[in-house]
């Protein structure tokens, strides 16, 4: 029996889905587990907030990490002009991605395409 851990949790089931869909792309095995939370101020009282928790075998942590970010890489290609890290400075795009846990896969690349394209050298180590 494998032993799953939190890889990474949503707000949106439909978001999980998306994560899920990449790993049963790869024949990765995983599951998703519904957790309540035990505060939510977007929800009214009578509301339970819920995070989805999408969990994989602790082995396979380096190999999703590296599928996602193939996977980003080439949405970023196609990431219009007016997304909201276009408005970023230098210094706030490179403060993002020396804090990958904090932002997605997506976030994450496109900064680093953004400070390419205004001439800022930044290494792939992020």
């Amino acid at each position: 029996m494998e032993h799953f851990i939190t890889y990474k949790k949503f707000n949106d089931i439909a978001l999980a889905q998306e994560l899920a869909d990449v790993l049963n792309r790869h024949e990765i095995p995983y599951e998703i587990n519904e957790e309540s939370t035990l505060f939510n101020p977007t929800f009214y009282a009578d509301e339970t907030a819920k995070d989805y928790a999408v969990k994989i075998n602790a082995n396979d942590f380096i190999k999703v990490n590296e599928i996602l970010k193939v996977e980003e890489s080439k949405s970023i290609d196609t990431a219009e002009v007016d997304h909201y890290l276009y408005d970023f400075t230098n210094e706030e795009l490179l403060d993002l991605i020396s804090k990958p846990d904090e932002w997605s896969q997506y976030d994450n690349l496109l900064a680093v395409k953004i400070l390419k394209e205004r001439g800022v050298n930044v290494t792939e180590n992020f």
